[in-house]
């Protein structure tokens, strides 16, 4: 496809332009980390080391993202978890900071499980436009930080995580892991640019986004990754082809998957003709999780290994390399939308889903 070929496509079905969305997520990053130092001043009461975040979707992927991050500093010494539920778990310590997250502030599971956290908790955290959560949090006297509205939820992917991650890492008050977090966004920052100006082009030959999409858009990605630092990213990718492309889209995680997904790519069949395995590769992957993405792709059949893409995220930082990762995982699943001739916006079967779930 053309750029002029490419250029009705997205007149034609983009109905949202959500390609403004991506070409702006650079400013949609300062923006945010803006929002974040912001944030640092919020007059948090003091909590214990555990963290819980309460979201579901884009807002639970930005929790995993800081949760992921953070985990890998030296000097950050709080636990994060993540809860996609309508409950809360009854073993978190009562001085545990609770974050409710929800772009909306009207996500029910995250209203629930706010509403059951306080039976065991007082400590909260609230990031959101308004809505149902906005109202508590006022209600309450709740330390909220007001994201901005206009996104789809998943497209509000920075404002979730950038004040988020400055807020916490200020709590340290560990200068050193505050500096290299400074370093990091000075660096995504500067990357940025040149990347989304390369991911915009349909060119498979200079566009990693594009060439990967066409590779996709017609196929069964599976994404294999590394548990310790890039769960998050096969969960965003599948989350965006899902909802942009209207696609399946799975993935796994190293070493786990060594140990019984392994087994059904023992050699292409009717279930395996039609996938493509993309592995997510990082410099700091464990040296036995090295070895065994050497291995895992030396044993598959040669029909699997011509499928099989490897990537890594750019920048020398790791937070850069996710955040890179991100920003092209968003323009493939895009790319694949426009290929499969799908407007990446709507998400018609989400929201009957919740008209239903409503009124029941």
């Amino acid at each position: 496809m053309n750029n002029v070929e490419y250029t009705h496509q997205v007149e034609k079905f983009d109905s949202q332009k959500m390609i403004d969305i991506l070409k702006n997520f650079t400013n949609d990053v300062k923006n945010a980390i803006e929002l974040g130092q912001k944030a640092k001043q919020l007059p948090l009461q003091l909590f214990s080391k555990e963290i819980i975040v309460l979201g579901m979707g884009g807002s639970a992927i930005a929790g995993d993202t800081v949760r992921t991050i953070t985990s890998a500093l030296d000097g950050f010494p709080y636990v994060i978890k993540v809860v996609r539920s309508y409950t809360f778990p009854k073993n978190v310590d009562p001085n545990a900071l609770v974050v409710v997250s929800s772009y909306s502030g009207n996500t029910e599971e995250t209203i629930s499980a706010m509403y059951k956290a306080e039976e065991y908790c007082t400590n909260f955290l609230c990031l959101t436009t308004g809505g149902v959560i906005g109202n508590h949090a006022k209600e309450k006297g709740y330390p909220t930080i007001t994201l901005p509205t206009g996104f789809q939820p998943r497209a509000a992917f920075a404002y979730s995580f950038f004040p988020l991650l400055l807020l916490l890492t200020e709590k340290t008050n560990n200068d050193a892991l505050q500096q290299s977090i400074g370093t990091a966004l000075e660096e995504i920052v500067r990357l940025l640019p040149a990347l989304t100006e390369r991911y915009q082009t349909p060119n498979t030959l200079t566009n990693d986004a594009y060439s990967i999409a066409t590779t996709l858009y017609n196929k069964l990605p599976f994404f294999f990754v590394n548990s310790d630092l890039f769960d998050t990213i096969q969960l965003r990718w599948r989350g965006q082809l899902q909802e942009n492309a209207k696609m399946f889209a799975f993935g796994n995680v190293l070493p786990e998957m060594n140990h019984n997904e392994i087994c059904s790519l023992v050699s292409e069949n009717e279930y395996t003709k039609n996938i493509a395995i993309v592995l997510v590769r990082d410099v700091l992957d464990h040296p036995r999780v090295k070895l065994r993405f050497d291995a895992f792709s030396s044993i598959l059949d040669k029909s699997l290994q011509s499928k099989m893409i490897t990537i890594y995220g750019e920048g020398d930082h790791l937070l850069t390399r996710i955040i890179t990762l991100v920003h092209l995982g968003d323009w493939i699943s895009y790319h694949c939308a426009m290929l499969r001739n799908e407007d990446p916006s709507p998400i018609p079967l989400i929201n009957a889903l919740k008209n239903l779930l409503s009124n029941a």
